[in-house]
């Protein structure tokens, strides 16, 4: 399953824009830290800017991102999760990284999956 929003064109079409909604980042111990990406695409016909990108936590830092993706122009957020953030929990997690963009819907996640051993 794809984020996407709904192009101009048709209201029924959903544009991919975010190559991997779902991102699994392995197994942490305490303290560990892990760089990752989230690929993007903009397929349409139109400019499409990303007004801001946030983390679910103080977990995930984003380190850079493209403010604006021009027609058929792929970009990347480059990201960090750190786990000394997450204390006593153990076990499998879900976060998230939200993308504010100026097109409907505005509103996109994409949750990443980490499993926290000690």
């Amino acid at each position: 399953m794809c984020i996407g929003f709904s192009s101009c064109h048709s209201v029924s079409e959903q544009t991919e824009i975010v190559a991997r909604d779902n991102i699994d980042l392995g197994a942490f111990t305490i303290g560990d830290t892990a760089n990752f990406t989230i690929p993007l695409v903009n397929p349409t016909d139109e400019t499409l800017k990303i007004l801001d990108i946030k983390g679910s936590c103080e977990c995930i830092t984003i380190n850079t991102y493209p403010t604006e993706l021009r027609p058929q122009q792929t970009g990347t957020i480059n990201a960090t999760y750190s786990s000394k953030f997450e204390g006593k929990f153990l076990g499998v997690l879900y976060k998230n990284v939200v993308i504010k963009l100026n097109k409907k819907p505005f509103i996109h996640s994409v949750r990443l999956k980490v499993d926290i051993n000690k």
